[in-house]
């Protein structure tokens, strides 16, 4: 090996060391208690809370998570789940909910970005027998609101490069599509509740330092 590659092996290693260091020195060290913030948030009247319990809980790996019942006029539900992950790890792992719902038996229909006034969503229709439901959904990392499990992964890497938090949450809204309705009656539903519930909980994940930090 010339001394040339040498100074550059030598330079790389240090390279790769003060990394690792920067990232043990910036993994904040009440990141527990942050995530314990989220219990309250949106909590009480005039949201019911819809507990996740037994062998569900544990199959999601979540470090922390809020999952309500929001009223609408018409007494149609609209439901906000929000599932926050301390470290992405192999155990740990966001499930995308393509692969969630034909877990509970739904067939997903259709899936495909839907743009709002807040950034992109994913949208899916997923129908199990006569029943339809809407779902948006999207991703927060420290670099990035993906809204595919591929971007996902890509945030998770590039996080890991520049040294940042690796934590990441999903947020997942969702409401059924009445027959006697369009997709678009029930997107109205799911845009008010995503301006103003949903976007409180990625307030709460950028709070963390925000996005980047």
């Amino acid at each position: 090996m010339s001394s040339l590659n040498r100074r550059w092996w030598i330079v790389l290693v240090a390279f790769l060391a003060l990394a690792g260091v920067r990232v043990w020195i910036q993994r904040p060290q009440a990141t527990a208690v942050w995530a314990e913030s989220l219990d309250g948030l949106l909590a009480g009247e005039p949201y019911r809370e819809v507990p996740i319990e037994g062998n569900a809980l544990a199959m999601l790996g979540v470090s922390r998570y809020r999952f309500i019942e929001v009223p609408t006029q018409g007494s149609i539900p609209v439901w906000l789940y929000a599932g926050y992950y301390s470290d992405q790890q192999d155990d740990a792992q966001i499930h995308a909910p393509e692969h969630c719902y034909p877990g509970t038996g739904y067939q997903v229909a259709r899936s495909q970005s839907h743009s709002l006034a807040n950034g992109a969503v994913r949208e899916l229709v997923v129908e199990r027998g006569a029943e339809r439901r809407l779902v948006w959904y999207v991703y927060r990392t420290r670099v990035g609101s993906p809204i595919t499990a591929l971007g996902l992964k890509r945030d998770q890497v590039l996080s890991k490069i520049l040294g940042r938090s690796r934590d990441a949450m999903i947020v997942r809204a969702s409401t059924p599509v009445l027959r006697v309705e369009t997709i678009e009656l029930a997107r109205a539903r799911l845009s008010e509740l995503w301006m103003a519930e949903g976007a409180s909980i990625l307030r709460w994940f950028d709070g963390r330092g925000g996005r980047g930090a």
